[in-house]
């Protein structure tokens, strides 16, 4: 293929921040793993792909496959998605207690969300449209599944 500049897997980021090696760093709706540590100001290797061990809440448990997020302000990966970045999925179980997990990073799917509250412009019942977009999301989900069990998409 002529046209293929790099693989994407490792991306340069410039830092704004002094970043150490092995940490995450979050780049607009991903997050990659510091391959170096990264000086402020500074362009550094980031790894978008690949497995890792990682700080996690320890109370939380992971099952294999959970989707885990980057909670930025905690400096973890947790379970919990609000106002966290999506990172990747769990790739084996974690306990409660432990203060580490194995952790995938994604190439980008997650799961899709509906808002929790429906405003609507045409005059419709707002629960009504509320429970069409559950059912919408119900369905979705289920299809991916079907895909995934069908070999048709990877689980990740």
């Amino acid at each position: 293929m002529t046209n293929e500049i790099r693989d994407g897997e490792i991306i340069q980021y410039l830092a704004g921040s002094d970043i150490d090696s092995g940490s995450p760093v979050v780049i607009g709706n991903r997050v990659g793993i510091a391959i170096a540590d990264i000086a402020s100001g500074s362009s550094g290797a980031v790894k978008m792909e690949g497995c890792y061990s990682v700080p996690k809440v320890s109370a939380q448990a992971w099952a294999a496959g959970d989707e885990i997020f980057w909670d930025a302000s905690a400096s973890k990966f947790t379970t919990v998605g609000t106002a966290n970045t999506f990172a990747g999925h769990a790739m084996d179980i974690a306990a409660n207690p432990t203060s580490t997990g194995n952790l995938r990073l994604s190439p980008g799917y997650k799961k899709s969300t509906v808002i929790s509250a429906v405003a609507t412009a045409d005059g419709s019942d707002a629960a009504t449209t509320q429970a069409l977009a559950n059912a919408l999301k119900a369905n979705h989900n289920a299809l991916i599944a079907a895909l995934k069990v069908a070999g048709l998409m990877a689980n990740s």
